[in-house]
């Protein structure tokens, strides 16, 4: 009915036995996340069904996006926005479609990047680097991860708008990428931290990475934890997207931090925590 509204997955989120049918808000992923949306299209271009990676691309865009360009956090299969979006604003999922219409050949459409790729990119300039949620979607503070997405985003608004002959927001797009990309350390990696002498951090809450700074993880787990102690592996987004090198010494570092607080071993193999 509604080409390219590919959901997350017909799974529930944790696990739990449900049937089919059920659709109360909160407890499916029977629903379209941007963010998902992109490591399913990249897996149809590898695949190579470029007509169903731009069909989710143009229902994206054309059906779930919001009037001042962002999109939401997921939205329902004709494009409606989902009744748990909850009103978070994750930047991640503005970014990844703008790469997704890049990497789908989406360029040189006067009217489709006037409509669309220019008012998701704004978004990104006016409102990053920050997030008003990170990938696990429990706090606001500067990701490693969201930032490596808006860079890649940015970087590919840039062409897309080189494209369509707006050479002024071609170079503010690749300008701001620039900057995000300078300073993504700064921002994320601490020097103070009790795992090393330098890593990457999960989040830090205001751009800070070397302060006593804390917050609540979500889920019914702890409180005021200190941010510095807080690790993910979402710093690997900035060298899957390009935008580091993967012996770049804070990556190499941050990777041995990651493996001793995250990594266990179970029965069937190692396995790791989404952050810890």
């Amino acid at each position: 009915t509604n080409a390219g509204a590919f959901v997350a997955s017909p799974t529930d989120p944790w696990g739990q036995s449900v049937p089919a049918s059920t659709t109360h808000a909160g407890w499916t992923y029977r629903e379209v996340f941007a963010r998902d949306s992109y490591e399913t299209f990249t897996g149809l271009l590898a695949d190579g069904d470029r007509a169903s990676a731009r069909d989710m691309v143009l229902f994206l865009f054309d059906k779930t996006q919001q009037p001042d360009g962002s999109f939401p956090r997921d939205s329902e299969l004709d494009g409606a926005v989902a009744p748990d979006t909850f009103g978070l604003s994750e930047i991640d999922e503005v970014a990844y479609p703008l790469l997704m219409a890049w990497e789908a050949g989406l360029s040189g459409d006067a009217s489709f990047y006037r409509d669309h790729i220019r008012p998701a990119a704004d978004y990104i300039v006016d409102h990053g680097p920050s997030t008003g949620a990170e990938r696990w979607e429990e706090h606001p503070g500067f990701s490693p991860a969201a930032i490596a997405s808006e860079i890649a985003g940015l970087v590919a608004a840039g062409k897309l708008a080189t494209d369509a002959g707006d050479t002024a927001r071609a170079h503010l797009y690749f300008a701001t990428a620039d900057d995000y990309q300078r300073n993504v350390k700064r921002w994320t990696v601490t020097t103070t931290g009790p795992d090393g002498p330098r890593y990457f951090i999960r989040e830090s809450v205001d751009g800070n990475p070397n302060t006593a700074q804390t917050y609540d993880l979500g889920n019914g787990s702890r409180s005021g934890v200190d941010q510095r102690s807080i690790i993910d592996a979402g710093f690997l987004e900035l060298t899957r997207l390009g935008e580091l090198p993967a012996h770049d010494a804070d990556v190499q570092a941050s990777l041995s931090v990651a493996d001793s607080v995250l990594e266990r071993q179970t029965a069937s193999g190692p396995g790791w925590h989404r952050y810890g």
